[in-house]
């Protein structure tokens, strides 16, 4: 997929400073954190349709060109419009 391999595990950085509350209990998250709170204690990254909110953040880097693999998946997406 355009932000990574399914069961891979990456590094992230959490916001810390937020919390969301009366979450329906029907949502599908992208990611279960090894450390950190993530959303609910231990998923993180909300799904609805295309979009992926999430409290964590990946770098782009040398190792992981998530980035360049996003904006490649945006403008297929787009060309097939």
């Amino acid at each position: 997929g355009p932000l990574g391999k399914v069961g891979a595990a990456y590094r992230a950085h959490e916001f810390h400073y937020a919390s969301l509350d009366d979450l329906p209990p029907d949502l599908t998250f992208a990611y279960r954190v090894r450390r950190g709170a993530g959303i609910d204690g231990n998923r993180d990254g909300i799904v609805l349709g295309n979009l992926l909110a999430s409290f964590c953040h990946r770098r782009d880097t040398v190792a992981d060109r998530w980035a360049a693999r996003f904006v490649a998946f945006v403008r297929d997406r787009a060309s097939r419009r």
